[in-house]
């Protein structure tokens, strides 16, 4: 499956389970290895704030040292950051994260 298919699906998803999302095509903010997507929304359960960063890679896809440095930067600036591969890995993340 190509990334494109996987970005497809994962944004589906996304929307289905309430979040606004926000693709960056490229560099957008002119800083390379920014994840692909930002989703947004107010939690189901908590009524809380949540934002997720999405990184999307095709099945078997590694991210570059770039990429790396970059989500290690925004976890450490408090950011929830998810490597994807599958819809079904996405979907993983948002059960597991459920209050």
């Amino acid at each position: 499956m190509r990334e494109s298919a996987v970005r497809r699906q994962v944004i589906a998803l996304l929307k289905d389970q309430g979040f606004f999302v926000v693709p960056f095509p490229g560099s957008i903010f002119g800083m390379a290895g920014i994840p692909d997507l930002i989703a947004v929304r107010r939690h189901p359960e908590t009524g809380e704030g949540e934002t997720l960063w999405v990184e999307l890679k095709a099945p078997g896809g590694r991210l570059s040292g770039t990429q790396t440095v970059r989500i290690k930067q925004l976890t450490d600036h408090g950011a929830q950051v998810v490597v994807v591969r599958s819809r079904d890995e996405l979907a993983k993340h948002l059960n597991a994260g459920q209050r």
